[in-house]
């Protein structure tokens, strides 16, 4: 059955998903970081996108943007065909990186708008990354705040624009949803506890491999070995992600 085709529109929002090939990591350290970021920030300029809020973390992007024309779906497949390339390239690697088609949400009211300008930022904190949103480097929200420059493919002017008194209220706003956001999550322990627990915690809560290591007291090239292993094992199978903590 051939793919329903992407809902393409002029001024239009949607909630951009980018996730890594069987959940698999999209960087491996701040320089593939940057370089996504980079990589996408030019699309956004390039194809003249209001992007409002972007956060990556190690297996998944998210970002909201207004298209002021039909081309969200040709800016992606550049973005994804330039990103992959210099990934492959760097690591010496070759086939996909990326998981299918990105996802591509249309944003039809204003309550979905507002709410995915919160949960974005708050992504990072919802899977234990942090404890607040401006904590976490590798996203547009420190910088709309004003905790830094904002680069210039980020449209500040465009979310305070949203809220009555600008970016702080946008903050506070914001700031609202961290103690939901931390009560969704589990405990790294609690979840390096339980069977497959580092496939879990890296593939599903995006902790990276360093964080999972010295929770374990382990290297985390170690962790990146024993994490292979349990993606070739079925879920539910018995065994235990702190299992292998002495092998």
């Amino acid at each position: 059955m051939p793919r329903k085709p992407r809902i393409q529109a002029t001024d239009t929002p949607y909630h951009i998903t980018q996730r890594g090939v069987d959940k698999q990591a999209i960087v491996v350290d701040d320089d593939d970081r940057r370089t996504l970021v980079r990589i996408f920030g030019q699309t956004v300029i390039e194809y003249r996108w209001s992007l409002r809020a972007f956060c990556l973390l190690d297996n998944h992007l998210h970002a909201l943007v207004v298209t002021r024309d039909a081309n969200v779906s040709v800016g992606m497949k550049l973005f994804q065909q330039t990103y992959v390339r210099h990934f492959n390239d760097r690591h010496g690697r070759v086939g996909p990186l990326f998981q299918g088609r990105f996802g591509a949400q249309v944003l039809e009211r204003d309550e979905h708008h507002l709410a995915t300008l919160r949960y974005i930022p708050l992504n990072p904190v919802t899977h234990g990354a942090c404890d607040r949103p401006e904590d976490w480097r590798w996203s547009s929200y420190r910088a709309t705040i004003g905790c830094g420059r904002p680069p210039r493919f980020v449209d500040v002017d465009a979310v305070a624009a949203i809220f009555d008194d600008g970016v702080a209220g946008y903050r506070r706003f914001v700031e609202l949803g961290i103690e939901d956001a931390i009560g969704r999550r589990r405990t790294l322990t609690e979840i390096l506890s339980k069977p497959g627990g580092i496939r879990i915690a890296h593939d599903d809560y995006g902790y990276s491999l360093r964080r999972i290591g010295r929770e374990l007291g382990r290297h985390h090239r170690l962790v990146a070995v024993e994490l292979e292993r349990l993606r070739g094992v079925p879920e539910g199978s018995g065994t235990s992600g702190t299992g292998a903590r002495g092998s």
